[in-house]
């Protein structure tokens, strides 16, 4: 099971960078557009995203790249803490997991046992 990580803030790649440095099916990604994402998706073909909702100032890029992955087998978390657009990744089955790094942790390793 492969797994990638999107987001736009440096810092947050470089936490998560650090933390997931073990574990080769974790791939983490800066990501500034939709086009940048899409691709990075297409070379990780991961079948788990964690999923930043603005990788641009004020931008909607999550809920973009979420549509443009629609019919595609690939399960998807939301990373934003933006509480506006929360209810429409839940209108998309989307759950909202927030940037807790053990949180994510924990569903890695429990997606990683099924």
């Amino acid at each position: 099971m492969k797994f990638l990580f999107i987001d736009d803030d440096p810092r947050i790649v470089e936490v998560f960078r650090r933390f997931f440095s073990n574990h080769s099916n974790v791939a983490v990604a800066e990501c500034h557009s939709v086009e940048e994402a899409l691709q990075v998706i297409e070379e990780h073909k991961p079948d788990i995203i964690f999923l930043d909702h603005h990788l641009t100032p004020n931008g909607d890029e999550g809920l973009k790249i979420v549509d443009c992955l629609a019919g595609r087998n690939i399960k998807i978390y939301s990373t934003t803490s933006d509480e506006s657009v929360i209810g429409e990744y839940q209108k998309r089955r989307i759950k909202v997991v927030g940037k807790d790094i053990l949180k994510i942790y924990r569903i890695i390793k429990e997606m990683e046992r099924e």
